[in-house]
């Protein structure tokens, strides 16, 4: 039994070998070196594209949501939306009667 075990071994050390030895190009230090550089420029390009998109995500908000308006009307502690508001500016509302 500890045979196989040995020859299972043996076999899978030479396909380890085989396969280090295969490689087209050898690693070497100035290829690991220019290789972290290009890896640590793509990670900040990405970060700060990542910050330029939640500042313009903000902003957007920021812009946005102070023009919405919600009203309620309360009768008896009951809320109830208002279905009609008279304005001279052309507007759309939306509302949802979920009740």
């Amino acid at each position: 039994m500890s045979e196989k075990i040995k020859l299972i071994l043996n076999e899978l050390e030479s396909k380890k070998q085989h396969k280090l030895q295969k490689r087209e190009y050898p690693e070497t230090e100035e290829m690991n070196k220019a290789e972290l550089k290009q890896d640590i420029i793509m990670h900040a390009v990405m970060s700060v594209a990542f910050l330029l998109a939640t500042l313009a995500l903000i902003r957007g908000i920021a812009r946005v949501l102070p023009n919405s308006v919600t009203v309620s009307n309360t009768v008896n502690g009951r809320e109830l939306p208002i279905y009609c508001v008279e304005t001279d500016k052309k507007q759309i509302a939306l509302s949802f009667d979920a009740a």
